[in-house]
């Protein structure tokens, strides 16, 4: 072998390990953790009857199953924090966090509606029919042009801004990646606004996104979406849960290509910093580096550090407390992080990170300290802020919370 050709091999070992490395490095922090029976039972709370059918799930995760005749249900779950979410059809749904760190045992109680309702439901001595009929044919009268006026103004007003709304969606909050697509784009319902550059929905929509590039089917439950362009900046806020259930591979190739995709959106995702902050190696190993300072401005209020850098490098130990049975983040202010591995990928330039060269976020806690597991769960996912690149996900990148890279 020449010397130009020794060289080159030194390169591309030099560029391909690291990323090999750093996957292969999760898999062995990530190989020692536990398995637990997660069981329990699904009552009504006034008669404490067992509930048959009823739907247990945990968000953003894979995981889920229904109860038994005799109301009682069983899965087994890596350790960490989930959120369950507990649903039956004629109660009220329940969520509850809970944390696995052996087998555990729940027991949830749902209200039924039609209890709920006629204790909260003022009771009216009810009007005569003929008394209702005049109301009804008055009322008819007056509204009934006008009514069909407004509908039709506003039909005509949907007709042509819906498009252009349903497309900035997409792009803020979806992904707007070939193989990736909501089944179901039509059920939703903007709300109007008079504010320039503002997006938001009217009311809940349960969507259903399929993605073959990841091979995962997504249940969003979205409760509410907001997002403002503010011209350098696109700020959204999202309350949605998430389901997710494995597609079925048509062939070797497709299942071996899911298998990278998944690998590559794992590395440099939130959930992978806290699997490396978990670990005794230094988080450079895994592509991280650290943040802090009083130097920090912020872009227009908006919650984030400008792109004028001058914070000061900081170890994990500045924000991390590892303690004999758990892993804490606890810390002042904020922390920036820099994956190193990969650089800011904003097609749709919505981030306001144009001067950054790779792959950067901000985190914000909003109480004294989380904790958090050694597969990257972290137990109040409220009581965190986070800013820049992970703030910006899509769903069309997002991983149920307990991937794990295969071995």
């Amino acid at each position: 072998m020449s010397k130009h050709g020794f060289l080159v091999v030194v390169v591309l070992l030099v560029l391909i390990l690291p990323s090999c490395q750093s996957t292969n490095e999760v898999l062995n922090e990530v190989a020692s953790v536990n398995i637990y029976e997660f069981r329990g039972a699904v009552t009504d709370e006034e008669t404490s009857e067992p509930l048959s059918g009823a739907q247990v799930m945990l968000e953003g995760t894979s995981f889920k199953t229904s109860t038994n005749e005799l109301g009682e249900f069983s899965l087994n779950i890596p350790k960490g924090f989930y959120e369950v979410i507990v649903t039956q059809d004629g109660y009220r749904s329940m969520r509850r966090l809970v944390g696995f760190e052996s087998a555990t045992s729940q027991t949830f109680r749902l209200f039924n509606k039609s209890v709920v309702n006629s204790f909260s439901t003022k009771q009216e001595e009810p009007a005569s029919i003929e008394s209702l009929s005049k109301r009804v044919r008055y009322l008819e009268q007056k509204t009934d042009s006008l009514e069909k006026l407004v509908n039709s103004l506003k039909s005509s007003i949907r007709a042509q801004s819906d498009d252009s709304r349903l497309d900035k969606f997409a792009d803020y909050y979806i992904g707007d990646a070939p193989g990736c697509d909501v089944l179901n784009p039509g059920d939703i319902k903007f709300a109007d606004s008079d504010e320039p550059g503002v997006i938001s929905i009217d009311e809940p929509v349960e969507l259903i996104m399929e993605n073959y590039n990841t091979g995962y089917r997504v249940i969003i439950k979205l409760n509410d979406f907001h997002a403002k362009d503010y011209g350098r900046v696109v700020r959204t806020n999202v309350d949605a849960d998430y389901f997710f259930e494995e597609l079925t591979a048509e062939n070797n190739n497709q299942r071996e290509k899911w298998k990278r995709n998944r690998q590559e959106l794992f590395e440099g995702s939130f959930q992978h910093l806290l699997v490396a902050l978990a670990s005794e190696k230094p988080p450079i190993y895994f592509g991280y580096r650290f943040y802090s300072g009083n130097n920090v401005e912020s872009v227009s209020g908006l919650g984030f550090t400008s792109s004028t850098v001058q914070d000061r490098e900081v170890k994990k130990e500045y924000f991390v407390k590892k303690k004999p049975d758990k892993n804490l983040l606890e810390f002042d202010g904020e922390i920036r992080v820099e994956y190193i591995r990969k650089g800011v990928d904003d097609p749709n330039s919505i981030m306001g990170l144009s001067k950054y060269l790779n792959q950067t976020s901000w985190i914000t806690l909003n109480k004294e300290s989380i904790e958090f597991s050694e597969n990257g769960m972290l137990k109040d996912k409220d009581a965190l802020e986070i800013q820049g690149v992970w703030n910006y996900t899509t769903v069309c990148k997002m991983l149920p919370r307990d991937y794990i890279p295969p071995s």
